[in-house]
């Protein structure tokens, strides 16, 4: 059995307004459904509530949790591999 995965580190007002404002105003799905992962992280449910919930793979659950928990809130938005120039990020960090 995997280990529990939780957000840590999660305490600032200003960060939980932010979160709720990517959920209810984001404008890319998988932004909205990683913010999603993290709120319900935040709300204690277990990694199998949440895949059930938002429909990623447990393996994604997780990897949104660890990437959140080491970067904070860069990780939700999506990045464009490939091409040249390397990434660029296809919608604005800041809501």
């Amino acid at each position: 059995m995997n280990k529990p995965v939780r957000v840590i580190g999660y305490r600032r007002k200003k960060d939980k307004l932010r979160l709720e404002k990517i959920i209810r105003h984001g404008r890319d799905p998988v932004t909205v459904r990683r913010a999603q992962v993290i709120k319900l992280s935040i709300e204690g449910k277990s990694v199998r509530e949440i895949l059930r919930i938002v429909g990623f793979c447990e393996k994604t659950v997780r990897r949104v949790i660890h990437r959140f928990n080491q970067s904070g809130f860069q990780p939700l938005w999506k990045i464009k591999k490939g091409g040249e120039g390397g990434s660029s990020q296809t919608e604005s960090g800041e809501i």
